[in-house]
């Protein structure tokens, strides 16, 4: 019984590092191409 928590939560704890940073990330890329088009990031300015 013990090992088994042990090992869920390991594994819950290596999920939550793995996953939620990917999670993170995406949503800043996401964010940031939708904020970038909006305002003009997204290709260099034009002088």
């Amino acid at each position: 019984m013990i090992d088994k928590t042990y090992y869920i939560n390991r594994y819950f704890i290596l999920y939550c590092y793995t996953l939620i940073p990917y999670a993170v990330t995406r949503f800043y890329i996401t964010l940031f191409k939708i904020t970038g088009v909006k305002y003009g990031f997204s290709h260099p300015p034009s002088p």
